[in-house]
């Protein structure tokens, strides 16, 4: 046998569960993309399942049901990767997702190099997540669990059941896995008041800074620039109070939102009856290479995080990809912010959760444009120590083997 052939059998194979989009969609799917990616270049393969149809007919991506994306495969086993236009439609998508899921499932089980699966919660559902712990012990595989939210402190008030769901998730799902990757020091504290004494390993966002490299930056217009769902009405409102209370002098407000058609009215309306609505921009559904262009275009980049339990326990996406960008981020000193960023230093840093606190640091990236790129410049270098996806490899890899 050559050597090469050898190296091919002696790789493990990992499956990813729960969450569907692969390969571009939400920040979640990026998330899991970068852990996925730094286990393949620690020579584990990887084979993405989505039991969900997820993308718009009309949102121009060119997919197919099965396919490779940077040495990950992925396959949807839904008739199509995109949603049907009907109710009746979505609900016959979903139900032969999961019938056929059962089934591959059943088939790489079998599988003697089949060795791990991570699992990231799809709306926090506990009973999916019971289903493939009892698939686990049947093919005898592990499971890891992505926790990224802490979803008890959620919005339910419109979706009461969803609160339950949600309820059960974080009460009890770290006794249905082997191992948990929590993104913040908010979630670890939870995993040990609910008796977690098992393997984690705190994982931050991660992004490919490479991808950031060479990109050609047209620094022309001069904007702020923020990423985020309509959902987060409140952040967004203070991104642009902030904006009216500053002197911006020439430079724009650019706000890439996404949310449900309910939503995206009302942040239509909050920028139009804005008093600098001629100065902002607004933008969605930008490809991946877009948005990257977007961030590298930008003079400052902004992600407004307040005390609350939910920001406490999360940590955006999103903070990867703006420090790999290079550019100065405004922020607060809230959450895991504090345990990775230094004000003045490597990012601009507001102390409290108000438009008058984060409008003067929003006004030091206008007035003291050199020391800003500077900021940035160090940001990133945080970035390349803490938020890179080759930073993990190994100790992703030693997690698995210590299962």
């Amino acid at each position: 046998m050559s050597t090469s052939s050898a190296q091919v059998e002696s790789r493990k194979l990992a499956l990813h569960l729960g969450i569907s989009g692969f390969p571009v969609g939400s920040a979640a799917v990026n998330k899991c993309m970068a852990v996925y990616r730094s286990l393949y270049a620690q020579g584990i393969d990887f084979q993405i399942i989505n039991n969900r149809a997820f993308h718009r007919i009309d949102s121009g991506l060119d997919l197919k049901r099965k396919g490779n994306y940077e040495g990950l495969e992925y396959l949807y086993t839904t008739p199509s990767p995109y949603k049907s236009n009907s109710f009746l439609g979505r609900r016959a998508s979903d139900f032969m997702g999961r019938v056929s899921e059962f089934f591959i499932l059943i088939k790489i089980g079998r599988k003697e190099n089949m060795q791990v699966a991570f699992y990231y919660p799809t709306n926090g559902s506990f009973l999916e997540l019971l289903y493939y712990r009892l698939l686990s012990k049947v093919f005898q595989f592990k499971i890891i669990a992505h926790y990224v939210e802490y979803r008890t402190s959620f919005d339910h008030s419109s979706h009461p059941f969803e609160f339950l769901a949600d309820w059960l998730y974080d009460k009890y799902f770290m006794k249905f896995v082997d191992a948990v990757l929590p993104i913040s020091e908010f979630l670890i504290k939870h995993l040990h008041s609910r008796g977690y004494d098992g393997p984690l390993l705190k994982v931050p966002p991660l992004a490919d800074f490479s991808q950031f490299e060479n990109v050609a930056t047209n620094k022309e217009v001069k904007y702020f620039f923020y990423v985020g769902s309509a959902s987060y009405k409140e952040a967004i409102e203070l991104i642009v109070k902030s904006f009216e209370k500053i002197d911006s002098q020439n430079w724009e407000l650019h706000l890439l939102v996404n949310g449900d058609a309910e939503q995206m009215t009302e942040f239509k309306k909050m920028v139009a009856f804005s008093n600098e609505a001629e100065k902002v921009k607004c933008f969605s559904n930008l490809s991946y290479p877009a948005l990257i262009k977007k961030y590298m275009d930008a003079s400052a980049l902004l992600i407004p995080l307040n005390g609350s339990v939910q920001d406490t326990a999360r940590f955006p996406q999103k903070m990867s990809e703006y420090l790999a960008s290079g550019n100065p981020v405004v922020t607060t000193n809230f959450g895991e912010v504090p345990n990775y960023l230094q004000d003045g230093e490597s990012a601009l840093v507001s102390n409290f959760y108000t438009i008058e606190s984060f409008a003067e640091k929003m006004k030091f990236a206008i007035q003291y444009q050199d020391a800003a790129i500077i900021i940035g410049k160090n940001g990133r270098q945080v970035g390349l120590k803490y938020f890179d996806f080759n930073s993990y490899g190994e100790q992703l890899k030693e997690l698995i083997n210590k299962i």
